[in-house]
């Protein structure tokens, strides 16, 4: 149903009632009729109707520059919708994958460094460790696996407010952080002594001053050098009772659960122990 025009307005064509019959047909229109009683005509620029056309139906738009779509062909399709529609969802998702990158970067640098060894805080308890001397009294740690015999390596055996502390728990090696951030802790270590191995020890050394060496190295005045001859998971070292060349390490690792680590060193060379 069309609503017809307010009359008075330009351009309106009259409405069929107001137009006289006209009973006489043109040349070569026989059988053309006038619109039927109550059809309105067309506004005046208003395409006509072509015969057959179907009207775009509800939803469909209408074709770009007026042109009307070929008969008998489907309708126009409709337009994708704008690039700026998904532009909130693309901004969402974009904003959800930058948090989640940053979120895996803080994770990843946040347990890099946990439990590594290369510092107090990031060295736990009963751990291992070896220790790199660098200038002057400088060195670097690095954890490593306490059941490494091919290098020297420490074991955690506490961590104390002082050097003094470690010595008086039987722990004469320690390490201490100075600078900013330094932590207040000091680590106190027990050397992961290997049965049947020889390590000397220096009297003036930078650093921690313990090494492994062959056992054809003997004693001298500034260098002791000791065999290690037992081994045990204990403070009571059997075999170990002679004085003069045999001593004793051994301190209680403070682990979960705690634990005990005992050696006999022997004295290579004519040199005995001094306490």
């Amino acid at each position: 149903m069309t609503t017809p025009p307010t009359p008075g307005q330009p351009g309106q064509q009259p409405g069929p009632t107001s137009q006289p019959g006209n009973p006489f047909s043109q040349p070569g229109s026989a059988g053309a009729q006038g619109p039927a009683y109550g059809q309105q005509q067309p506004a005046y620029g208003q395409q006509q109707p072509v015969y057959g056309q179907q009207q775009p139906g509800y939803g469909q738009q209408q074709p770009v520059g007026g042109y009307a779509p070929i008969p008998g062909t489907p309708g126009y399709p409709t337009p994708p919708p704008s690039p700026q529609s998904n532009r909130p969802v693309q901004i969402i998702i974009a904003v959800v994958g930058v948090v989640v990158v940053i979120a895996a970067a803080v994770l990843y640098f946040a347990f890099r460094n946990n439990d590594d060894g290369t510092s107090v805080d990031s060295t736990p308890t009963g751990s291992c460790i070896s220790v790199t001397s660098g200038e002057l009294s400088n060195v670097t740690t690095e954890a490593i696996a306490c059941d490494t015999t091919s290098a020297l390596s420490y074991v955690v055996a506490s961590k104390a407010g002082s050097e003094d502390a470690c010595q008086r728990a039987g722990l004469p090696f320690s390490i201490t952080e100075y600078g900013t951030g330094a932590s207040d802790d000091v680590l106190c270590l027990m050397p992961n002594f290997v049965k049947g191995n020889c390590y000397q020890q220096d009297s003036i050394a930078m650093g921690l001053g313990l090494k492994a060496v062959s056992c054809t190295e003997e004693s001298s005045l500034m260098t002791i050098v000791f065999k290690v001859t037992e081994r045990v998971d204990s403070t009571a070292v059997p075999n170990c009772t002679d004085s003069s060349t045999q001593k004793v390490y051994a301190a209680t690792i403070k682990s979960d659960p705690p634990r005990a680590l005992g050696v006999c060193a022997e004295l290579q060379g004519d040199y005995t122990w001094q306490e």
